[in-house]
């Protein structure tokens, strides 16, 4: 009888002791995925003219718009992600690369 209260004893300190200071930090210190990526989004695609906009989000917020015109090989950058760029582990240059690159895909492809 004494054997099973110890050990009744020892799985609930056990237990308790792991939820109160295992499972609660790791909780908290954690971040989403989606909290930490840099989204593009394309809300202008126009196949005849080959004109994009591409706009770079960060946590739900719009910060860097850029108008590609893919058959003049030209873009205009609208806003910057410099104040948070050191928390990501991209550049402004590879954004902008980014938006490029997608922006002839669709011309060419004639995604719409």
């Amino acid at each position: 009888m004494k054997k099973f209260k110890v050990l009744r004893s020892t799985v609930i300190a056990t237990v308790v002791g792991g939820f109160l200071f295992g499972r609660g930090k790791r909780a908290n210190t954690k971040k989403k995925a989606s909290e930490t990526m840099v989204k593009y989004d394309y809300p202008y695609i126009d196949i005849a003219t080959g004109k994009v906009t591409g706009v770079v989000m960060y946590n739900g917020n719009r910060y860097m718009t850029v108008k590609v015109d893919v058959p003049a090989n030209t873009y205009k950058v609208d806003g910057s992600i410099t104040a948070f760029e050191s928390d990501l582990q991209t550049t402004e240059a590879e954004c902008i690369e980014h938006i490029r690159h997608r922006a002839k895909l669709f011309v060419d492809r004639v995604i719409a």
